[in-house]
């Protein structure tokens, strides 16, 4: 009658692919694909928000945060937020309000994301 092996000598790691960490092959790629797929489902969902910006809406907001951060920092000063807030022509109460949103650490600075 064959013995089974002892547990204590089975090389484990020998099974494992060299490519990955799966005993079952393609199961690693299998595993990004659906991650992949729901990232992609999450962000559709999210296309729905009040809150979503297109792409082409990201790129625009960006040239204008490029256009007022003169100093090329990646972050707007509080003068470089003041110039472009006024280019809105909301009421001073309404943009003291915005940058109270924006501001919530109080570093009198924001970044693009921010933006």
């Amino acid at each position: 009658a064959d013995q089974l092996p002892d547990i204590n000598n089975i090389n484990f790691s020998a099974l494992n692919q060299s490519s990955g960490s799966s005993l079952i092959p393609g199961a690693d790629e299998m595993m990004k694909q659906k991650e992949i797929e729901k990232a992609q489902e999450k962000m559709m969902s999210n296309a729905n928000s009040p809150w979503f910006l297109k792409p082409e809406d990201v790129q625009k907001y960006n040239s204008i945060f490029d256009y007022f951060n003169k100093s090329q920092t990646g972050v707007l000063s509080l003068e470089e937020a003041q110039e472009a807030f006024m280019q809105t022509q909301l009421e001073e109460a309404v943009l003291e309000q915005i940058w109270g949103l924006i501001d919530t650490e109080e570093t009198g600075e924001f970044d693009r994301k921010m933006f």
